[in-house]
């Protein structure tokens, strides 16, 4: 037997058959190896496409929850304070400081609510007004989970695809108001 089968490899027999010479066969031909090259590249390109879908169908999810967590926070400032806030920056600090308290020195602290619990990266921190001229770091701006600003709308017809008011939107993943692809805070 020849030394090729003792060490398990395939031994295939050539133009020297005729003679009694075997030929070992060791590795893989070029052929083999492109076609494993492009399996391959072909399983990662069918994996980078699902996961990307992945990631935006879990961004839209999130976004929707923020919308309607947006919305609550909302309903609570209508039911507390007896009112509608007309800007998206009224809304903020309106909301902010029914969670506010004042301690020791002055100082203001906030206690948790919706907004301190904004997924981090997704907010825009900057001083608020607080009664007696002191002000108070807190959220000036939110982000949909694809990093685009959300839009409180204040009254119908502000917003052409907003039928609703007060609502908030987010433009979703183009980054563009006014598409097929924004969401609502009153979306199902």
């Amino acid at each position: 037997m020849p030394k090729c089968h003792e060490k398990g490899f395939a031994v295939s027999k050539g133009k020297n058959c005729a003679r009694g010479r075997t030929a070992c066969r060791q590795g893989f031909s070029l052929i083999e190896m492109l076609v494993t090259i492009a399996i391959i590249a072909l399983l990662i390109a069918v994996g980078l496409a699902v996961g990307r879908e992945i990631q935006q169908s879990s961004r839209r999810q999130l976004t929707r929850t923020e919308l309607k967590n947006l919305a609550a926070a909302l309903s609570e400032v209508q039911r507390r304070c007896g009112r509608t806030p007309a800007t998206p920056d009224d809304f903020l600090a309106t909301y902010q400081r029914l969670h506010a308290y004042q301690v020791a020195g002055g100082a203001w602290r906030m206690r948790p609510n919706l907004l301190t619990q904004w997924p981090a990266g997704q907010s825009v921190v900057g001083p608020i007004p607080m009664p007696g001229g002191a002000t108070m770091p807190a959220i000036t701006q939110v982000n949909d989970a694809f990093g685009n600003p959300i839009v409180y709308v204040a009254a119908v017809g502000q917003y052409p695809r907003a039928p609703y008011a007060p609502c908030f939107v987010s433009a979703g993943p183009d980054g563009i108001l006014n598409t097929p692809d924004d969401q609502h805070s009153y979306d199902p």
